[in-house]
């Protein structure tokens, strides 16, 4: 009996040795053989992880608390791929599979908890803004959180759990019902709707038998680390930098060393200079008026040496001129690769429609060795591919061998090709080209098709790796792997990466890392929809003696007003800090700490003595002070949302989003894509966001940004706040068309009473993100700085149409609206933003806030995918023609309470 586990009521005993000593096995430790130290510390409870009570820190050093949490998760990560890979190899039935999954999630999940809060309470000791690194890559750990269990979507276990697609590091997606919140807008419902039913569509539709559990106590941590990790996301997106790290030594336990950024900063002269390369570089003249040279600022921003005049006071802007003076023209595109001549194939898309590529691909494997099309993909998974209509949708070329004779000479059909090759772009926790099928006439020539797919795809793809499944098949009579198939991809240096298992099919996954060279360089990558803002609110501003200095122009607000009203709830932040600072040390505060004092004495004595009850009858009931603020707030006239759409005024508009976003702090929400950043030094804020390599710093390119931090340092400001908006969006369905146009399928549609035309939503690769185009033919076009407004109100009073009237939306060409840095002044900033009238230290203007804005939206098709089969769009005369005027909005469902767009531009 010795060794036996015990035999408890609703226990499930392990007899494997192994099993018992796996973490969170609930199995006691052995005395021998000893643990494995790689499978790191055991967990003491599901609900507090590693550390019992004190979950961050304790008596542990925080350098080493988060080391060990970094190498439990670990342990665990790899825990789940033995589980992943048990699945795919069949060596554990359905029910065991399903209870060891949810047990290594549960886990993984505390441990992944676990990990957020000690890093973060790292980061509190001293090292703020350091970056904790991958145990094996040295990236940032938080970031590799945030997609290295994407993958699960995609394995065997998705047959189990309903993973997400996207980052979902807590498993709230396997754990969630399908009862959302009651939604703010009237189109969520619809978009949501049509969203799931795409989703049922492109899966197999069945329901899950597993649902993983989630604590109730988990949910505030799970909130927290997510708005963590995504501030994280964030940071590194604006601001991607190659070789741009410092490691600086530990300085509390000498343990860890922690990477900090430190980029560069660039001098003016060197900006100046890349932004006269920029314009040496663009290669098509702007699709606006008379574009206007660039120059460091615009004249009505300029610093002036002497006072400002009376005929140089407050002048409204005019922004109808303002706006087209601001315009600068689209960035450049990258050229297209080109076919290497070295490659023994040359590859043409097949002109073909999903509806007859069925036929086509059967034609073609009639004439192939029944060994290798069995090998690969079978016809039934590529049809399922073929419902992907975005930017993952397979691309399917013909292969003909050159032979020393012009391959183009010979049409290809599916009698005359000598290959075929189908891939497409998949984005996991990694992005990575999927090889779907290869096959070729003669088995002799499989190593140098190989070579040529793997060239073409390396060089249109922006990927880091190329993955293919070998299937076994009975093509010889049982069931075996094509050794021969498979040493062909071994040659062209592929490596085995993992198993699979698909409707009891057993495969293997081969992987081929990108090598520069002999590959091909990594191309840019490309998006559909690329939103650029940046806004620097300025308080305090002074120059030398008192007085400003400045050419003067006045506006209401800015003219994106989510990014505005994240901004202002910053600044409202900084102020109660400030006044609850100054009331801890005065003289009431004293007063109330005193008398508190004393009634706590007198009830301690009331109890001790048995007259607690004759005590409690001499205190006289008094309003609460929340109470009284509320009605004092009430009697003011605090206007909601409602009453800010209605007037129709950007700046009330602005401060009513702020409040919401005020509100909904208490719940951890942050605006999509916007961060804050908040320093004394304005300059400096602007040059930290300019200066490092790809993100955000390259869709600012061109918008006269080298000249402004020199601006705003002669304002003198004591507190500025920059805000940026960052996002890029890859369309969901996308035709490319001749001559530059292309089509995007149509969403949903509603209705506005106040509005002559339909309103379009436009699905995109992000599930919670839409595009809105809201057609301003026949309608009066409002200003640039009133457009917010007025797309906030179109969207408010949208009703959802049963069936679209058009069913994709057409576009003659791809589009910039690209506005460089304008500064104004907002007067009387106490009464329009709620801003408090008292003067800062020193500050002389404190009524005037000023703000510098810029602007870049980049819409077009998208990367170039010629493989695509035709038909995968809708018919041309199903589509509506966007004409100029139009807005381009951004919805995002997360912000749906404050029931305005992400973003709006007007295309004139």
């Amino acid at each position: 009996m010795a060794g036996r586990p015990l035999k408890m009521p609703g226990h499930r005993p392990i007899s494997r040795l192994e099993d018992r000593e796996r973490p969170f096995s609930g199995a006691p430790r052995q005395s021998t053989p000893q643990r494995d130290p790689r499978l790191g510390p055991l967990a003491r409870c599901l609900s507090r992880g590693r550390h019992g009570g004190a979950r961050v820190g304790g008596v542990v050093p925080p350098a080493r608390a988060a080391a060990d949490a970094v190498a439990a998760r670990e342990a665990c990560q790899r825990r789940l791929q033995r589980v992943a890979q048990a699945h795919a190899m069949a060596t554990q039935s359905w029910p065991e599979v399903r209870r060891e999954l949810i047990d290594t999630l549960l886990h993984m999940r505390v441990l992944s908890l676990d990990v957020v809060e000690t890093i973060e309470h790292w980061r509190k000791n001293g090292r703020e803004g350091a970056v904790w690194p991958d145990p094996h890559t040295g990236d940032n750990y938080l970031l590799k959180m945030k997609d290295d269990t994407r993958w699960l979507a995609d394995s065997p276990l998705g047959e189990i759990l309903r993973f997400s697609s996207k980052s979902d590091p807590f498993f709230v997606v396997p754990s969630t019902g399908d009862a959302p919140q009651q939604p703010s807008n009237q189109m969520t419902p619809t978009l949501q709707a049509q969203r799931q039913q795409l989703h049922t569509a492109g899966g197999n539709g069945e329901q899950r038998r597993a649902v993983l559990p989630l604590q109730n106590s988990l949910l505030r941590r799970i909130r927290s680390a997510e708005l963590c990790i995504l501030q994280e996301s964030v940071q590194a997106r604006m601001q991607q930098q190659d070789g741009m790290f410092s490691v600086s030594p530990g300085a509390d336990d000498g343990f860890m060393p922690g990477v900090v950024l430190t980029p560069p900063v660039p001098s003016v002269s060197a900006a100046a200079a890349a932004a006269a390369s920029y314009n040496q570089q663009r290669h098509s003249p702007p699709r606006v008026p008379a574009p206007v040279a660039l120059s460091p600022q615009p004249p009505a921003t300029a610093v002036s040496s002497t006072p400002p005049s009376a005929a140089q006071s407050l002048q409204p802007v005019v922004e109808d001129g303002a706006s087209a003076a601001l315009r600068v023209p689209p960035k450049p595109s990258p050229p297209q690769p080109m076919q290497r001549e070295t490659d023994a194939f040359a590859m043409f898309p097949v002109a073909a429609t999903r509806s007859d590529i069925g036929e086509i691909f059967e034609r073609f494997t009639a004439r192939v060795d029944a060994k290798i099309a069995k090998s690969m993909e079978t016809w039934a998974s590529l049809q399922e591919a073929l419902e992907d209509e975005g930017i993952g949708a397979p691309e399917w070329f013909w292969l003909m061998r050159r032979d020393g004779q012009d391959p183009a000479a010979t049409l290809p059909s599916p009698e005359s090709a000598d290959g075929l090759a189908v891939f497409r772009l998949k984005k996991m926790s990694t992005t990575f080209g999927q090889l779907l099928h290869i096959s070729v006439v003669d088995s002799a020539w499989v190593e140098d098709a190989l070579e040529a797919v793997k060239a073409r795809m390396f060089a249109w793809l922006p990927i880091k790796s190329i993955r293919a499944t070998i299937w076994y098949n009975n093509a010889t009579g049982e069931m075996q792997l094509n050794k021969d198939f498979e040493a062909c991809f071994k040659k062209a240096r592929f490596r085995w990466f993992q198993l699979c298992n698909s409707k009891g099919v057993r495969g293997q996954v081969m992987n081929c890392n990108r090598a520069e060279p002999p590959d091909p360089v990594t191309p840019p990558e490309l998006f559909g929809i690329e939103v650029c803002l940046g806004q620097v609110w300025l308080r305090g501003c002074r120059a030398s003696g008192g007085n400003l200095t400045t050419t003067r122009r006045s506006g209401t607000c800015a003219w994106n007003l989510v990014l505005a009203s994240a901004c202002l709830r910053h600044l409202w932040d900084r102020d109660a800090a400030a006044i609850a600072a100054a009331k801890e040390n005065s003289a009431e505060a004293r007063e109330l700490a005193l008398a508190r004092d004393a009634a706590k004495e007198g009830l301690v004595r009331g109890l001790l003595s048995g007259d607690l009850e004759k005590l409690l009858s001499q205190y006289v009931p008094v309003r609460l002070q929340a109470e009284h603020e509320r009605q004092q707030a009430m009697s003011a006239g605090g206007g909601g949302s409602s009453s800010s759409s209605s007037s129709g005024s950007s700046t009330k508009l602005a401060v009513s989003l702020a409040k919401a976003l005020e509100a909904g702090a208490k719940r951890c929400r942050a605006v999509p894509g916007v961060l804050l950043d908040a320093a004394a030094d304005a300059g400096d804020l602007v040059r930290r966001s300019v200066s490092s390599g790809g993100g955000y710093a390259d869709g600012v390119v061109g918008l006269g940004l080298e000249g402004l931090p020199a601006s705003l340092e002669a304002l003198a400001p004591q507190e500025a706040v920059l805000g940026r908006l960052f996002v890029t969006l890859d369309w969901l369905g996308v035709t490319q068309l001749g001559g530059g146009a292309f089509e995007v399928l149509v969403h949903a549609a509603g209705a506005c009473n106040r509005h002559p035309s339909p309103v379009f939503y436009v699905a995109t690769s992000e599930d919670d993100t839409f595009v809105v185009i809201i057609p301003w033919v026949g309608a009066e076009v409002p200003a640039e700085e009133a457009l917010f407004a007025a797309c906030t109100e179109v969207l408010r009073t949208t009703q959802p149409m049963t069936t679209p009237p058009y069913q994709a939306l057409r576009f003659d060409a791809p589009f910039d609206v690209r506005y460089a840095a304008r500064t104004f002044e907002i007067p009387d900033s106490a009464t329009q933003l709620e801003l408090p009238a008292a003067p800062l230290p020193g500050d002389t203007n404190t009524g005037t806030v000023h703000l510098a804005e810029f602007s870049s939206l980049v819409v077009g098709p998208g990367r170039a995918t010629p493989g695509r089969l035709c038909g995968n769009g809708v018919a041309t005369t199903a589509a509506f023609a966007v004409q100029r005027p139009f807005a381009v909005c951004l919805f995002h469902t997360d912000i749906d309470d404050l029931n305005a767009p992400l973003s709006a531009t007007l295309v004139s």
